[in-house]
């Protein structure tokens, strides 16, 4: 990577999660699930203040559900896998 003039940044996040979701699901009282992404990013240096970052990330819920108070679970359909490409730039003064 040093022939490029970059290096590789690796992230690596896992999470369980329950309790209330009123504020992104209103119809639904309870959720839980496991959670969990990976990515790589590799900066490039344009000039002595300025940097390009390139990112991809892939995020995935597992075993995510959610329920209305006294009522049955149902699966989360938005806890599927994505991927995630990013571009950033950045200048410093």
């Amino acid at each position: 990577m040093k022939a490029l003039g970059t290096e590789l940044d690796f992230t690596a996040q896992a999470e369980t999660t329950s309790g209330a979701l009123p504020a992104i699901m209103p119809r639904q009282s309870e959720g839980m699930g496991r959670y969990w992404l990976v990515g790589v990013a590799a900066p490039f240096q344009v000039s002595r203040e300025s940097r390009v970052t390139v990112g991809f990330s892939y995020a995935k819920g597992e075993a995510a559900f959610s329920s209305k108070a006294r009522g049955r679970s149902r699966r989360v359909r938005v806890a599927v896998g994505r991927g995630v490409l990013t571009v950033s730039y950045s200048h410093t003064f």
